[in-house]
């Protein structure tokens, strides 16, 4: 079970920030339990945005096979407007 009883949860805090050369990226968010206030969780990550052909040149280069590229988790072909880049690899033979 979930601490403090579980309930309803919302976000209290989402912040996006690049650094001044927009390489990276850091997400934070924090979440909360609307009945107590009690804080559920809090996020932070930071992640870097490739183009397509960079990300495949890059998995070629250190030993990977792209064998599936989606736009999302349902399997849908990639375009140039998906929200997601999904690539499944294998190490090459």
């Amino acid at each position: 079970s979930l601490p403090h009883g579980g309930g309803d949860v919302e976000v209290i805090q989402q912040d996006f920030d690049n650094r001044s050369d927009g390489s990276w990226f850091t997400y934070s968010s924090a979440h909360r339990y609307r009945a107590t206030g009690a804080i559920l969780r809090k996020d932070r990550f930071t992640f870097r945005l490739y183009e397509p052909k960079t990300l495949k040149s890059m998995l070629d280069e250190a030993g990977f096979v792209v064998e599936g590229e989606y736009g999302d988790f349902s399997k849908t072909p990639f375009r140039s407007d998906s929200w997601h880049h999904i690539l499944i690899c294998r190490p090459k033979a």
